[in-house]
């Protein structure tokens, strides 16, 4: 053995390269039978950067060969130590929909609005764990006072020494295990201390449990890992443990990848349930009633560009610019950035509609009804129709995975993705469908500069609040800055503008001002915008006709009635009682429940890329919303028979819901069709 001396004074023993230890034996020969490409790589492993030695007192440790310094302390019991406080600072998250407790004005509001949703998550809280083990003071889940003895999902960070891990396989019934070691060398040093054979052969020989141990650290990998852990455990995300074995400063990009894929995977589980979507669904179906004329599928041929503009701030400072330069593109203004434009005497030719609460009384905060009566309104079909009037022009877009999509041939009207969840994100996704050539991003910020006191442009009318919160943890690239402060609405819209750019990589985009960077878009400060530009390829004024021949209306209101009354209606009551017939198997454990849990949730996905499928998406969200809500209180139970017993009334609970969501659907439709069908007989 070498003997060499470190830069923190232990006396350590660097073990020879084919140093072997029964542990690291037993590892190999279980690899060879379950990994055996792991088996090849552990074979051809040299050392280059880690390596395995022995302290002073013959305990094992890692010495890193650039520095000289071992990873952990010079002796077991201070590695014990060591462990035990990684140990003890082992982060738990359980994240709960908690409506129950929210008494504010708005709150109280949305339930008037969603009686159903609230009346669902209500009855889950009051039969589940939660009244004994939350705060009554700070309506917050105390995990000391109540720490909890199963883990659906532990991440570990670092192989290390092991005893991290070996410590939380004592404390906790884990159900997944998911391990990110970038550094194959620490990997290969933890063979000769932790017993990966006694690990993993739990995890294997009990179908309701899951390991996953990763080696790569590349944002593409840790995407594909990630994807493939939700479809063990679709909502791993509300209630999961992080624990680190080493170093976290050397996993900070991980880390922060995992928080990032988190939050967007919480944000579409969590996007609607059956009174909001229902809600959609109204406004679509008298958009049809009405006879609106919705995107049919084609483009604008000729060269097109576009100015799309959002409210944020970096807008003031092209605002000069858009003045002078209105003939050089097609003016789209997304939602209330149509009061800046207007204020300052610019008129855009286009207003993207995408949120359902639009009112008259709110639109005529941002113009008058002679500036509206100049303006073509693209809109999403979910917003409402009492609009339409105000505009020159009303078309209309299907939004992808909506019940309302489901009432038109979505062949002949095809859907638009990307359209949450901002109406920047709709405007960029019309863009994108009529063919623009060029777009340049104005005021489409996702966030603002430190230095910033507003998230919104001077001038724009809001209905929230507008102050930046300097706390948040939102952070993204900046343009131009190093970053901008963000939310989780901007975060989230800003991931799905950058999808969308990198889908349509021929379209030439520029991202003006110093707001987000958006990968694959040009940046640009407004000073460096061009005084001159290729003409379109049509006069500004041809532009309405243009735009008019992608959109149609030629389809039939009697058709689309009486496929909802015969079709949609029954296949909706086949769907909400084949999720119901999913609870009859009784599982007897928690690990089992979240397996059953993960059942359900793929059979309420059953349709979900069928865009005419309309069950799924009128209800799936919620009860997607319901099986995140059951998930994470199971994870808070205290032992298996309390969690078989929730899981009983819970299942009871939705039998309940699945009555009234169902009845509830059925007046709707009948009153809606009753009111829109009488409207269009001719008056005698």
């Amino acid at each position: 053995m070498n003997q060499i001396k470190v830069v923190t004074q232990i006396d350590v023993k660097l073990l020879e390269d084919d140093y072997r230890n029964q542990t690291f034996e037993q590892n190999l020969a279980f690899f060879r039978q379950h990994q055996p490409q792991w088996a090849k790589r552990i074979k051809k492993n040299i050392n280059q950067h880690y390596k395995i030695c022995l302290n002073p007192d013959q305990s094992l440790n890692i010495i890193d060969l650039q520095t000289g310094q071992t990873l952990f302390p010079d002796s077991r019991d201070k590695i014990d130590e060591y462990f035990e406080a990684q140990y003890r600072a082992m982060e738990i998250n359980i994240y709960l929909h908690l409506e129950h407790f929210d008494d504010s004005i708005e709150a109280i509001e949305w339930r008037a609005l969603n009686p159903l949703y609230y009346g669902l998550m209500e009855k889950l809280y009051d039969a589940g764990p939660l009244p004994a083990l939350i705060d009554p003071v700070t309506h917050k889940l105390n995990l000391i006072k109540h720490p909890p003895g199963f883990l659906p999902l532990l991440r570990i960070y670092g192989c290390g020494l092991g005893q991290h891990i070996i410590h939380a396989l004592e404390k906790y019934d884990i159900a997944t295990l998911f391990v990110h070691e970038p550094e194959f060398e620490l990997f290969y040093c933890s063979l000769f201390i932790l017993p990966w054979d006694q690990i993993l052969t739990i995890f294997i020989n009990d179908p309701d449990r899951h390991c996953s141990i990763s080696f790569d650290q590349t944002a593409e990998s840790f995407k594909t890992e990630k994807a493939l852990l939700e479809d063990q455990h679709p909502f791993y995300f509300r209630a999961n443990a992080r624990l680190s074995g080493n170093r976290q400063q050397d996993y900070g990009e991980l880390i922060q990848l995992e928080n990032d894929y988190d939050s967007l995977r919480y944000n579409i589980h969590s996007a609607g349930w059956y009174e909001d979507q229902v809600m959609g669904l109204k406004n679509a179906l008298r958009n049809v009633c009405r006879g609106l004329k919705f995107y049919r599928g084609k483009q604008i041929k000729p060269f097109t560009r576009v100015f799309l503009i959002g409210s944020g701030p970096s807008l003031n400072e092209s605002i000069d610019y858009l003045k002078q330069h209105q003939q050089d593109a097609i003016l789209i203004a997304c939602g209330s950035a149509i009061s800046v434009l207007i204020k300052n005497g610019i008129n855009p030719d286009i207003h993207i509609l995408q949120e359902r609460t639009w009112t008259r009384d709110i639109m005529l905060k941002y113009a008058s009804e002679e500036i509206y009566s100049k303006i073509i309104a693209l809109k999403l079909n979910t917003v409402e129709s009492s609009l339409d009037g105000l505009y020159r022009e009303v078309y209309v877009f299907q939004k992808a995975k909506d019940p309302g999509s489901c009432l038109l041939d979505t062949d002949t009207f095809p859907v638009s993705y990307a359209v949450n969840p901002t109406v920047t994100n709709a405007g960029a996704s019309f863009s994108v469908s009529l063919g623009a050539d060029e777009i340049y991003l104005f005021g489409i910020d996702y966030g603002t500069r430190p230095e910033d006191e507003f998230m919104h442009a001077e001038g724009t009318v809001v209905n929230h609040a507008d102050e930046v919160d300097h706390d948040s943890p939102y952070l993204l690239k900046g343009n131009f800055s190093d970053h901008v402060i963000s939310d989780e609405i901007f975060s989230w819209s800003h991931n799905v503008a950058e999808l969308l750019v990198a889908q349509n990589r021929n379209i030439k985009w520029f991202n003006v001002g110093d707001g987000a960077a958006i990968k694959h878009a040009k940046k640009l400060r407004s000073s460096e915008l061009p005084q001159q530009f290729r003409p379109m390829a049509f006069d500004k004024n041809r532009f309405a006709d243009l735009l008019a021949a992608c959109f149609s209306n030629e389809y039939s209101i009697e058709e689309t009635a009486n496929r909802l009354n015969n079709l949609h209606l029954q296949s909706s009551y086949d769907y909400l009682n084949a999720i119901l017939d999913c609870f009859e198997s009784t599982p007897n454990s928690r690990r089992g429940i979240i397996t059953n849990i993960t059942l359900i949730s793929r059979a309420a996905n059953s349709g979900v890329s069928e865009e005419s499928y309309l069950p799924q998406k009128l209800f799936g969200g919620e009860i997607q919303r319901y099986l995140e809500n059951v998930y994470s209180q199971v994870a808070v139970t205290q032992n298996d028979d309390q969690a078989v017993v929730f899981y009983s009334k819970a299942a009871d609970i939705l039998r309940e819901h699945a009555e009234a969501v169902f009845e509830d659907f059925q007046l709707t439709v009948a009153r809606i069709l009753e009111q829109e069908l009488a409207s269009q007989q001719p008056s005698h």
